[in-house]
């Protein structure tokens, strides 16, 4: 028998009750503290708190505090208009924050343990709960009142840290494993900028032996307009009654560069922008917000259609490898040269002649495999959500939440 459950037999036999949150809640209302002598936060949904400087210089030329006051550390706040799950956050440290209506803040019973309650926060049972109380207006609200109608079990407070304890495990090995995958990221993107730098001292390049061989006099660089074609666009009338999976801009994932679920269009449901036909081997560029170098190469599959947002890029002949390009316009060079000639505005863009007049460095289409093939497996690796690290936080965030939803449920005991 686990800890817990040896717990849960000696402290709680026949159940936990379900309680209203009211019973362990305590609302700040009044200011408590000098608020000019702490900084000022605002709270951002899943965030917690973040700095608002621009708020408190405000308030400090204004001389007006009275709205202001001090949370405690361990004490919680939240914007009840702008509510979402992860958004009512725990300060660690004194903070003033602007109480009703802006935020409320409150305070918890020392029967009801700090972490515990941040772990029923994130579980199903409250989402569900958080939902149904919602008050729907020109603001989603979720009021105080609500939030203290909230139904919770509350073991006693040594279940609560064991379970908070196996809980906290779970979180540190989830970190750690985005620590890893990050710093592979890193390696990732290292990796790949050092490969394609043909600019530099080419005697330093990590395939310096296969340049000498195969590139003796350096690496040519050809505009990617010389290397690529045009591509149609669908006539409808000619496509009455087709059907294709439309790739708009908010198809492909910015950090993995994966799509995720794709609508089914025809002539009827195709909005204006769904124009371009495109296939297997196209390398897609998004014109707009170009910064964001947001690339896609598209896969062998049903028939896609892509938004007029997209630079479409169809090679013409073998020299050019279609994951060669994907990877080039991924780099801090391109990008460099896409800051240097995008227009600015609320919507910055980029012509689709501007992405095709870039020099793109063309070495042999031997020496492109080499390099396709090793920053292909680190692609994988890094941003692949079926193999590698991804796959296995993936794994990882699916147990915790079944075991934190498990861990915050008990037999049912009435409250009398």
């Amino acid at each position: 028998m686990s800890k817990i459950d040896e717990l849960i037999q000696e402290l709680c036999p026949g159940g936990v009750p379900g309680r209203q949150l009211g019973e362990f809640l305590v609302e700040q209302r009044t200011r408590a503290g000098a608020a000019s002598n702490h900084p000022v936060f605002g709270i951002s949904n899943s965030d917690g708190f973040l700095p608002s400087e621009e708020m408190f210089a405000k308030s400090r030329a204004s001389q007006d505090i009275s709205n202001y006051k001090v949370v405690s550390p361990n004490d919680f706040a939240y914007n009840p208009s702008r509510i979402n799950v992860g958004s009512i956050a725990r300060q660690s440290h004194p903070t003033a924050v602007l109480v009703s209506p802006m935020y409320i803040a409150f305070s918890l019973s020392k029967s009801l343990d700090v972490r515990y309650f941040e772990y029923f926060l994130s579980s199903s049972a409250f989402k569900s709960q958080m939902l149904s109380g919602i008050e729907v207006g020109a603001r989603f609200r979720f009021t105080f009142e609500s939030l203290s109608e909230v139904v919770i079990q509350a073991p006693p407070i040594e279940v609560q840290k064991e379970i908070v304890a196996i809980l906290d495990k779970f979180t540190r090995l989830e970190a750690e494993l985005e620590a890893e995958l990050e710093a592979r990221r890193t390696q990732y993107e290292v990796t790949r900028e050092r490969l394609l730098d043909f600019t530099s001292e080419l005697e330093a390049h990590p395939l310096r032996a296969m340049i000498r061989e195969l590139s003796p006099y350096g690496i040519s660089v050809v505009p990617i307009s010389r290397l690529t074609t045009r591509v149609k666009s669908v006539n409808w009338k000619e496509a009455e009654g087709a059907e294709f999976s439309y790739l708009d801009l908010a198809s492909i994932d910015l950090q993995t560069k994966r799509i995720g679920e794709l609508k089914t269009v025809d002539q009827n449901s195709a909005p204006s922008r769904a124009r371009q036909l495109v296939q297997a081997g196209d390398v897609l560029f998004a014109t707009t917000r170009p910064l964001q170098l947001r690339t896609y190469l598209v896969p062998t599959g049903p028939y896609f259609i892509a938004s007029t947002g997209y630079c479409v890029l169809r090679m013409t002949g073998e020299d050019l490898m279609p994951q060669f390009l994907k990877h080039v316009l991924n780099t801090r060079e391109f990008a460099k040269f896409i800051e240097q000639n995008q227009s600015t505005g609320n919507y910055p863009s980029v012509s689709d002649s501007i992405v095709k007049s870039y020099g793109l460095p063309l070495p042999p289409l031997e020496m492109q495999k080499e390099i396709v093939s090793i920053l292909d497996k680190l692609d994988d690796l890094v941003n692949d959500i079926t193999i590698g690290l991804p796959a296995e936080i993936a794994a990882r965030r699916k147990q915790y939440e079944y075991y934190r939803n498990r861990l915050l449920s008990f037999k049912e005991l009435d409250a009398a």
